[in-house]
C-alpha cells in the first residue's frame, strides 16, 4: 500500500494489513519452522552493522538452500524483530555474527 503498511494474502485466501515493523519475512519458506531449520542448516556470512554510538543499523546474512544462496536482511526499523526472534536463534545455533561499526562522520568546515 505504501512504505509502511503492507497487505498480505495468506494461503487461505484471507487478506490482512500489517505495518512494516510487524512483519517477519521468511521468504519462500512455507512455515516459520522451515525458516528456522534453513538458518540452522545453511546460515552463513552473518553481519550486524552498528552506528558510531553502537545503535543497530542493519543485519544481513545468507542462507544456503539447495543450490541457491538466499539473502536475509533486517534494517533499523526491524530492530525489535531482529532482537526478539533472530538473535536468540543465531545464539542457539552458534552462528557467529560479525559486527561492523560505522565511523563517526566528520563535519566539513
Amino acid at each position: 500500500m505504501d512504505n509502511l503498511l503492507y497487505t498480505v494474502k495468506w494461503d487461505t485466501g484471507q487478506y490482512t494489513k500489517h505495518y512494516f515493523r510487524e512483519l517477519l519475512c521468511i521468504g519462500e519458506f512455507q512455515t516459520l519452522a522451515d525458516f528456522k531449520q534453513a538458518l540452522r542448516d545453511g546460515g552463513e556470512s552473518a553481519k550486524r552493522t552498528l552506528g558510531p554510538q553502537g545503535g543497530f543499523r542493519e543485519f544481513s546474512m545468507s542462507i544456503r538452500h539447495g543450490n541457491r544462496l538466499l539473502p536475509v536482511r533486517y534494517i533499523s526499523g526491524q530492530k525489535a524483530i531482529y532482537e526478539a526472534f533472530l538473535l536468540p536463534l543465531l545464539n542457539e545455533i552458534g552462528l557467529k555474527v560479525d559486527d561492523i561499526k560505522l565511523e563517526k562522520r566528520s563535519r566539513a568546515n
